[in-house]
Order: structure tokens, then sequence, then C-alpha cells
């Protein structure tokens, strides 16, 4: 090789310059005191020192000494190509250590993969319902904020902050065609957006959800250490400071466990002592969430009347659990609000929602999802078009005075009533703990262990049985709280869920109400849902002047619908609720429908034959609350249920839809037959 000026126009290599700078120089020119084996060749155009830190390229050590002509810039397209995306680990630095050094190339593919790896390394990130995450603390107080405490949150990681761990946990260089080597740059955007989106990432741990204190696994272990869990998923903040929970508790640690929780307890007045055992029962569900492969049931903490300590009874809950009183939230007023609600508590992680002075009937769609979903719930989160599917692990729990439920909530809570005896409890006074919730705070890490000896003595003792029974949707909690509980020595806290008696169901009232008012606006030939909106709210506020006599059923319409008090309810809505409560038998009485002109649904109020009568007879029509006008049977229903065939405008269709064999009767039952989707050709309003 020519050591002289060359006319060729082939660029030179570094493994052609290499020789040449060490015998002359014996190191980089900027160097000092380095010899050749410590220069590193990181690709054909860079040299460096790995001593000095000190990268030069070749074109530079050309021009110092002036043996060869200066390298030609290479276009783009012909960038030399390494054997790797990923260079040696090189110590940039000495707080570098370790880092990959990650080159960006037109291979997306691969430079994500890499990038993947690279992030395995960050354990402050995690993936979770297809979305890289990370934990961070909301502070809820000044004091919080000062020492960087607050309640923990899982958030979604936005593109900058996947970027900024990404430039943490790797050095990303790029081709440079001015200098003809690498030089440092910032993860690109198509390299951030494309890894975020993958929905999955290899190696990235799975995060289920945040603890605060040490809590039991399924296998009856004990999370104690601070960090993740590999074997639950969950992550433990703030263990340092609890002491360690014995191998092998005993019956008699058990009951000097119960004991101890029971101590804050004592100045509560409950209605019984299963009401008691309730509220035990919702800390040790939170200590043992972890355990419990299924859902769990909310707690309701109610009371006879206001100032009671309902409020004060979740913060002891909630202090003991995660060292903070709980965050109180609203209870929306629309099952929309309340979808989005729970939506974001999903997505948060949230690990305890309290709804505080729940004063509208608790429950519905969204709350009863929750409570039966198991591991994942499906909400539509706001600005966003798709219903991802969310980990639910979070414990509910009420506050209210004298607290209703909907529907099917009634079969999946559990109540800790309190009855105080004084006229005005607020003005209580002699408590044998004058300030509650100082105390759970500074006894919080005895009641922990408490709580985790009670569960870890019955696990070791071979999990006896003691009678308490299983629940429904609840298996795995009810396997495990009430039996632990009750072999300490407590009373069953499944004796607090509600009863068919003590339950109020202001549905089934106001379907009462609805059945009982409507023959008064249906007349004799039935009423569309149009009409009945329109007849109950004429114009967009509620008329002035005296009562119109319809207030009832406003009140029974909007309640149904959950429309605020007084606005006028979506009929599509109120059709919903119509078609679900079809032929539900209330009292003797059902709705039922027909089609009318233009395919309209006429409503009306019939009665419901009994399962059995004697020699074939049918049941007479109901004496009505329709102001005494003989009955609430419509001339056209009466017709259907004497066995005559109707043809309406839709011909045979509609006779074959409106007509159904029912089990107890050889004549037929009147009805639309939903299960042939006719109700969606015939359509409503």
């Amino acid at each position: 090789m020519s050591h002289g000026p060359t006319d060729s126009a082939s660029p030179l290599t570094l493994a052609e310059v290499l020789p040449t700078v060490i015998a002359r120089l014996g190191h980089p020119p900027a160097c000092s005191g380095c010899d050749a084996e410590q220069l590193v060749e990181l690709d054909a155009f860079t040299l460096y020192c790995a001593r000095c830190d000190l990268r030069v390229g070749v074109n530079d050590l050309v021009k110092k000494l002036r043996v060869f002509k200066p390298l030609p810039r290479r276009p783009h397209a012909s960038q030399p190509a390494l054997e790797s995306n990923v260079a040696p680990v090189i110590p940039l630095r000495p707080e570098d250590d370790g880092r990959a050094l990650i080159r960006v190339t037109e291979d997306i593919c691969e430079v994500v993969d890499v990038g993947v790896g690279a992030l395995r390394t960050d354990l402050e990130v995690y993936q979770r319902s297809g979305a890289l995450v990370h934990v961070v603390r909301i502070a809820e107080s000044e004091s919080d904020a000062a020492k960087l405490l607050g309640s923990p949150q899982i958030r979604t990681m936005a593109h900058a902050t996947l970027r900024e761990r990404l430039a943490k946990v790797a050095r990303w260089v790029k081709y440079d065609g001015r200098s003809g080597g690498l030089k440092p740059c910032v993860p690109p955007n198509d390299v951030v957006n494309a890894l975020a989106e993958r929905g999955q990432w290899k190696g990235i741990r799975p995060l289920v959800g945040i603890i605060e204190a040490p809590s039991l696994r399924p296998d009856g272990s004990v999370i104690q250490s601070e960090g993740y869990d590999p074997a639950t998923g969950f992550h433990l903040l703030g263990a340092g400071a609890f002491p360690p929970i014995a191998d092998r508790p005993t019956h008699e640690d058990a009951k000097k466990a119960l004991a101890e929780l029971a101590e804050p307890l004592r100045d509560f007045p409950f209605a019984s002592e299963p009401h008691r055992s309730a509220t035990i029962a919702a800390i040790l569900t939170l200590v043992a969430r972890p355990a419990i492969m299924g859902a769990v049931p909310a707690f309701l903490f109610d009371a006879s009347t206001r100032g009671s300590g309902k409020t004060l009874q979740a913060d002891v809950v909630a202090i003991i659990a995660t060292g903070r009183e709980a965050a109180k939230a609203e209870y929306p007023a629309t099952d929309e609000e309340l979808a989005k609600a729970l939506g974001a508590f999903a997505l948060q992680g949230a690990a305890l929602v309290a709804f505080d002075n729940v004063v509208r009937p608790f429950g519905g769609g969204p709350i009863d999802l929750c409570l039966t979903a198991g591991d994942a719930v499906q909400f539509r989160i706001l600005g966003r078009s798709e219903a991802p599917a969310l980990r639910w692990r979070a414990l509910l729990l009420g506050t209210g005075n004298n607290i209703q439920l909907v529907g099917d909530t009634a079969r999946r809570v559990i109540f800790s009533r309190l009855e105080p005896s004084e006229e005005s409890p607020e003005d209580r006074s002699g408590f044998r703990i004058a300030n509650l919730r100082a105390w759970v705070r500074e006894h919080r890490h005895r009641l922990v262990v408490a709580a985790l000896t009670l569960l870890r003595a019955w696990h070791v003792a071979g999990r006896p049985g003691v009678g308490t029974k299983s629940w429904g949707s609840f298996e795995a909690w009810a396997a495990l709280v009430p039996p632990a509980l009750v072999w300490a020595g407590a009373a069953d806290p499944m004796a607090a869920r509600p009863s068919g008696d003590a339950v109020v169901e202001p549905e089934k009232a106001a379907l009462a109400t609805l059945l009982e008012e409507l023959p008064r606006l249906a007349g004799d030939g039935g009423i569309s849902v149009r009409n009945i909106v329109q007849a109950l709210y004429p114009s967009a506020k509620l008329p002035a002047g005296p009562p119109d006599g319809f207030e009832n059923l406003r009140e029974a319409v909007e309640l149904l619908t959950n429309a605020p008090h007084g606005k006028t309810p979506s009929p599509a809505r109120l059709g919903y609720v119509l078609r679900n409560a079809r032929r539900r038998n209330i009292g003797g009485r059902c709705l039922d429908a027909r089609v009318g002109h233009g395919n309209t649904l006429k409503w009306s109020v019939v009665a419901v034959h009994p399962p059995h009568h004697p020699h074939g007879a049918h049941a007479e029509a109901l004496p009505g609350g329709d102001g005494g006008d003989g009955g609430i049977v419509s001339p056209y229903a009466k017709k259907l249920s004497d066995g005559e065939s109707v043809v309406d405008s839709q011909g045979p269709r509609a006779e074959r839809g409106l007509r159904h064999h029912h089990p107890h009767h050889d004549e037929g039952e009147v009805g639309l037959d939903m299960a042939d989707g006719l109700l969606g050709d015939w359509g409503f309003e």
C-alpha cells in the first residue's frame, strides 16, 4: 500500500489506516500515553480509545497524518453494515457501565427487538393489559409531596417517557454522512412508536397490581421483600418497616391476632357481631388479595343515621392496608359515568375504590361487572374508540345511610352496619381511642402482622373446615377469608350478607309503580315508549302549575332509566328497560307489548296467569290501580289470552311472533318471541 498521495477513488478503510496510525503515533493524536492495545475498532470508519473515552474518525486521522487523501463522503444508502446492530458493551463513562450500544438502521424490526432487550434491564418498566406501564406516586397532601410519597398508581407509559427510558438503558448511535462515522442520537420516533404499540414484550415483567403491605400468596407463603414478586405479579412498596411474619403461627397466635384486629373497632356501634367481623374481613381481603385468584365481594359500610362513623370505618381499613386514608370518590349519578370512573380506576391499578356517602341505589351493570369479573373487565376508555381488557383486582367499598341496592348487586355485597343508640351520634364522647386515625397509623405495622398471622396460622393448620358456606362467583374468597376468621373465633362475616327481606330493591319498587300507573296513561290500546316520554315530559322542563297526577310514574321512569330528576329520559333507554322487564311478574301483573301501526310496539299492563288453573280456567283481570275502571287487561290482550287469532298489518309473521307455548298452558301465552330476532325487524320507539 502506498503511503503517498494517490489518485485512487476507492475509499480507504480503517484496516488500511490503522497500521500506519499505530506505527507513527502509537495512539490517536488526541490521546495522552495510550498504547495500541487500548484502541477499539467501533466500525469501519471509527477508532475508539477506551482509556480516554475518545472517538476519532478515519478522516480526522488522515488529516493529522497527511499521508492519505481525505475519504470521500459515502451516500446514506451504502453506509457500512455491522455484523450486529448491537456493538460490544463499551464503558463510555463509569456510570454508563453495562449499557448496550444500539445502532439505528433501516431494519426497524431488529432495532426494536434490540431495544426491548435493553429495556428488560429497567426494573421500573412493566407490561400490563397490552401496554407498557410504570408506577408513579400521586401526592395527596403537601407533606406527601415533600416526602415524595402518595398513592401509587400504574400509569401507561407516554411515548416521551418511553424514549427517556430507552435512552437510559442504552447508548443510541446512527450513521453520520457528513463525518462518515457514527454519532450519538436519541431513540427515533419510528422506533419508539413501533416498540410502544407491540402489545406484548418478551422478557418485560407483567404487573398485576401494587401492594403496600406484606401480603399472602396463593400457596400460603407471605410476600415480604420489597419490589416485584414474580410468583404473583404484584409489586410490594414500603416493605422495609414491617417486622417478619412468623412462619408457623399457632391457633393461639391466631386468636391473639384476631383480638388485635378487633381493637380499633371497639367503639363502633355494630348492629351485630357478623357486621363487626365483616369489617375485619375487608382488612383480610386486602392483605390476601394476591392469594385470591378470582373476584371479591364489595363491602358496604352502612349506618342507620349520619355521624355514625362509617367513613372512619372505611379509613381504618384503608390505613391498615395502604398507610393512608381512603381516597374518597363520589358515587356517579348515572351508569355511564360509573363505567367511566371504574375504567379509570382499572387503568390506575387501584387496590381500593371507596365511594363515600352513596345516596342513590348502589349497584347496576358496571358495578356487577367488576364484582364478578374475576381478573379483567372491559370498559370504553375516554378518548379511545376501543374497549380494552383491563386487569381488575380492586376491592370496592361504599359508605352511606340505609344504602339501597340495585337488582343482582344484592347477592354480591356484604354489609357492615352501624346502629348507634344516640339521637345525635356525632356528639358522642368518651371513646377508648380518642384519635383513631392517628392510632391506626401508629400501630399499622402490628395490625398488618396480625392479619397475616391469622391467615398464615389457618393455612399451616391445614385449612380446617369450620362449616362456612361457599359463595357463587366468590368461591376463592369464601374458601379463605370467612373460614380463617371463624377458626380464629370471629363470627361468620357471610352472615352479614343482605337477605331478601332486608334489602329494598328500588328497581322492583319502580316497576311496581309503573305497573300501577301506566294503565291510566296507556288506555285500552297500549302506548309507545315515545308517547310515554312525550306525555310525561311535554317540554324540556316539567310543566309549571298544580301536579298532574303522574309524579310517581315520572319518578319511577327516572329511576329505571338513571335520568336526573326532572330531566327527560332517553326513549331508547326506557325502551330497553321495558323490554328487559317484559313478562316479569310483580304482584300478579306484568308488562306486555304488541305491534301497532308502523311497526311500533305498544305497551300495556296485563294479568299474569297463575302456574296452574283448576279445570283450565283463565285468570280474571286484576282490579287495577287505574281509577277503578274495572281492570287493566286491554281488549287486545284479552283476545290473545282467550286463544283468538290476531293478525295485524304484519300478517302471519307477526302472529307467529306474538304467540309461544307456555309450559303450564295448553292454550299458549302471549309474548314477543325475542329469540326469533323479530323485535329487531319490527323496531320500537
